[in-house]
């Protein structure tokens, strides 16, 4: 695990994941599919993290 990953508990990184499997519209969001972007937005909008990079949640996501 690298340095950056320990920053963020795994039920943070559970609770990013689960954002990913569920249906944006259902979120409020109008697209069709995740990015790691909307991601990101999406985690910080529910308060999951205060703040995490387009680049990390793309790496929980692989």
């Amino acid at each position: 695990m690298c340095t950056e990953d320990r920053t963020f508990t795994e039920e943070q990184v559970v609770q990013i994941v689960a954002i990913a499997c569920e249906d944006p519209k259902d979120c409020g969001r109008p697209i069709s599919h995740w990015t790691p972007r909307e991601v990101r937005d999406e985690a910080v909008k529910r308060g999951i993290v205060p703040a995490i990079s387009v680049t990390q949640v793309g790496r929980f996501l692989k």
